[in-house]
């Protein structure tokens, strides 16, 4: 829902999320999410966006209540078209997570006080080339613990040799940590890295046809042996707007 007013514009989003493993093995993923998100950003000039931010979510997990959290946080917004060429984005915050399980107080599960931040670059070199720089630093849910930390910087090139197609290679480097928390050092606990190295590509077919694909190549490297893994993904979609 977006409601603009000219210099002033708010939005606001509602999501639903359901998650299902394949089978028993893994079934303790399996989870119900509610997401909310808004912000209000106020053009001050033509150059400068300012504004604050929010988000939440309620999850629960059918078959591990240990994991059911609520998350919020909330902080201020900055956007700046410094050239036609050059614009930046900066936002970060405060964040909360608390779990809220009857199993929590007898694990020794606390509420979490922490942060979250980003900031991104997009440069666009002529009409042909573009790319970005962006570093995220968030919390989400983990899958063997409640939280997964991360930290990720990523770079992207977009190259538009002709009209329709438009051709996207990607380099990121995230650190993450998922765990239940500092005070739970009994819990389940791990640090790993994961590498990305992808190429994508987009062709308009047409007003209202579009077709992506691409390859992505990721690298986990954790301190729990046997952990780590490399994996290979191809996908191919074709969208239809309307």
């Amino acid at each position: 829902m977006t409601w603009d007013q000219n210099k002033l514009v708010m939005t606001a989003g509602y999501f639903h999320e359901n998650l299902w493993s394949d089978g028993s093995t893994y079934n303790y993923i399996d989870h119900a999410s509610e997401l909310f998100n808004a912000d209000a950003m106020l053009a001050t000039s033509s150059t400068l966006t300012v504004g604050l931010e929010a988000a939440g979510s309620l999850n629960s997990f059918v078959n591990r209540p240990s994991y059911d959290t609520w998350r919020a946080k909330v902080g201020p917004a900055l956007r700046v078209n410094a050239t036609s060429f050059l614009k930046f984005r900066i936002g970060g915050g405060y964040e909360r997570i608390e779990y809220d399980s009857a199993e929590a107080s007898s694990l020794g599960l606390r509420p979490e006080n922490t942060y979250y931040a980003y900031a991104g670059v997009e440069h666009k070199i002529n009409q042909f080339f573009n790319h970005s720089v962006t570093f995220v630093h968030d919390n989400q849910l983990g899958f063997n613990a409640a939280n997964l930390e991360e930290s990720r910087i990523a770079y992207s090139l977009s190259w538009v040799p002709r009209k329709p197609l438009t051709i996207s290679p990607l380099v990121s480097v995230g650190w993450y940590d998922e765990s239940f928390g500092a005070t739970t050092a009994n819990l389940y606990h791990e640090k790993f890295t994961y590498y990305l190295l992808g190429i994508a590509a987009h062709y308009q077919l047409g007003q209202l046809w579009l077709a992506n694909s691409g390859w992505n190549y990721r690298l986990k490297d954790s301190d729990i042996q046997g952990n780590g893994y490399a994996q290979n993904q191809v996908y191919l979609e074709l969208i239809y707007q309307f």
